[in-house]
């Protein structure tokens, strides 16, 4: 019979362990260690907190040794009494797709050392049956971008779930707005927007290197306070002009840009970039960079409305335009 049992047993373990998605990155981005991870995390929690608790984040995703302490400084402005419902956004990095990702079906939590940190399922159901969410679960699983923001959610909001969106690269414009649209019915005083976005990626390895010189260091940190800055401004056409004339490689463009589409249509407040910084002021080196920077967005949801228009281009006509050929000649 204690072969029986020991088979039992593991089949028990192995279905009750189904219901939770397991870390994909522990030991790698960040301790697998839980005394260890929840020292580090309080640590980087030691920012002094906001007088005005945040309702929307913009943090990294690196491994803590390089981006922790920038998302710790976000993190920090959150407030446990406050925070029940964390929306997370990030950009899927193993698939593309369109539109928003769940986890699958029987996600029930998403585990980390610390342990398992529940799912918002009547939430999470109820934007499952839109189009806009239908994007593969599977995407989650091997995925960083979530997974490593649920041990500062752990230990600084304990009581809160979690909505764990992933947003697809083929995303447009139009989309973002309507899936900011979907998820205004789910905020209110007690819910949190978190994008889990890294900034620029500068080298080689990237495919993306226009930036030359001494003081590159400068121009990376320079660059992602001009884009962190369209973000912290509440400018949805603004950051994503940014992205197109400067080609700036934000993984998390999609993510951010439904919730700047968010911020626009059902908030009331402002933001603030509270820091920015590269992994080359940890290493040393630029030559492979990548940007970190934290946004914290202050003030309160509000229901949907729709923005204005944007005002249309002008256009000149052919008279117009010959007018504007003879003043410059």
């Amino acid at each position: 019979m204690k072969p029986l049992i020991a088979l039992g047993a593991m089949t028990f373990s192995f279905f009750a362990g189904a219901s939770e998605r397991p870390p994909a990155v522990a030991g790698s981005f960040y301790s697998d260690d839980p005394d260890a991870l929840r020292s580090q995390v309080v640590e980087m929690l030691a920012s002094p907190a906001a007088r005005t608790p945040s309702v929307a984040l913009v943090v990294p995703h690196a491994g803590y040794v390089f981006s922790g302490a920038v998302a710790g400084r976000a993190f920090s402005t959150l407030d446990p009494k406050q925070a029940k419902r964390v929306i997370l956004l990030g950009p899927s990095h193993h698939d593309s797709f369109a539109g928003g990702a769940l986890p699958a079906r029987r996600i029930e939590a998403f585990s980390t050392p610390l342990g398992g940190i529940a799912l918002d399922r009547p939430a999470v159901e109820r934007l499952r049956g839109s189009p806009l969410f239908d994007g593969p679960a599977s995407a989650h699983g091997p995925e960083h971008c979530l997974e490593v923001e649920l041990p500062f959610l752990q230990v600084a909001v304990p009581d809160a779930k979690i909505v764990p969106i992933l947003v697809g690269a083929r995303t447009d414009r139009e989309t973002a707005r309507r899936m900011a649209q979907s998820l205004a019915p789910l905020l209110d005083e007690h819910t949190v927007v978190v994008v889990s976005s890294d900034f620029t990626h500068h080298g080689d390895r990237y495919g993306w290197t226009p930036l030359r010189g001494p003081d590159l260091g400068e121009q990376l940190v320079h660059l992602g306070r001009v884009t962190a800055g369209r973000l912290a401004a509440v400018d949805p056409p603004g950051f994503a002009h940014q992205i197109e004339v400067s080609g700036d490689t934000v993984c998390g463009a999609k993510p951010a840009m439904v919730l700047m589409e968010l911020l626009a249509g059902a908030f009331t407040g402002a933001g603030r970039l509270a820091e920015v910084t590269t992994s080359g002021h940890r290493t040393g080196s630029w030559d492979l960079s990548v940007t970190y920077a934290s946004v914290v967005f202050h003030g309160n949801w509000k229901p949907w409305t729709d923005a204005p228009a944007e005002p249309p281009l002008p256009v000149m006509n052919a008279e117009q335009g010959a007018e504007a050929v003879a003043l410059a000649v």
